[in-house]
């Protein structure tokens, strides 16, 4: 005879084994899910190492870039205010006003054409939009105010070197020319100082940009 206890155990195998029969094709795919999920988790885990490694590599790349930037324009800070130093002495009085600039001054200031040329036009289309435009708005000031300052220095320049002038030249006429671009000098020193402004806003606003990025590339890699 059968114990209760033994009988027991066989009603619920059978129980188990229906519910197992029934339900068979949902516990097949329960199963199918697990082990695809154990499966996964190594590619998971590959991917997503993956995608840390390309994050440091982005964020190394744009913290070069910041550098040279930095470096760069801190270059053209440089040499643009010892360019400028010069004539913006001779075109301003004690108080700031503008002073006319006189022949001598304009013979004797160190102050070129070529100021920048090296950044502003052999690496023309090396930066973005905004930086190229304002980069061509201070190139356009310099010439204007080299073209004034060579105007007011030509008289004296002509006095000075008779021997090198034009049996031609009209030295009333240069002299006349000469006092009326000397009282425009200072006007031209400021449009360029104004031009600098905007290309060093430029440069600041994309350092801000790339320092932003670098910011969000930090976080994002630290909660990885």
């Amino acid at each position: 005879m059968v114990s209760c206890a033994a009988y027991s155990t066989l009603l619920i195998g059978s129980q188990i084994g229906c519910i197992l029969y029934d339900y068979q094709t949902l516990v097949t795919g329960v199963a199918a899910v697990g082990v695809a999920y154990l499966a996964s988790r190594p590619v998971w885990r590959q991917l997503r190492d993956s995608n840390l490694s390309a994050m440091i590599g982005h964020r190394e790349t744009l913290n070069a870039i910041l550098r040279e930037k930095l470096a760069l324009h801190h270059r053209v800070s440089e040499e643009y205010h010892k360019g400028m130093e010069g004539i913006i002495r001779v075109t301003s009085g004690y108080n700031g006003e503008d002073v006319p600039l006189r022949g001598q001054d304009a013979c004797n200031v160190q102050f070129s054409r070529r100021l920048l040329v090296w950044y502003l036009t052999d690496r023309l289309g090396t930066e973005s939009e905004e930086i190229e435009a304002s980069k061509a708005a201070l190139e356009q000031a310099i010439q204007t105010l080299a073209d004034s300052v060579d105007v007011v220095a030509l008289p004296t320049y002509a006095d000075i070197y008779d021997h090198e002038i034009p049996a031609d030249f009209d030295h009333d006429a240069a002299e006349k020319a000469g006092q009326i671009e000397s009282e425009k000098t200072a006007v031209k020193v400021a449009m360029v100082s104004a031009a600098y402004g905007e290309m060093s806003r430029a440069h600041r606003a994309l350092e801000l940009s790339l320092h932003r990025r670098i910011g969000q590339l930090d976080l994002r890699i630290a909660t990885h």
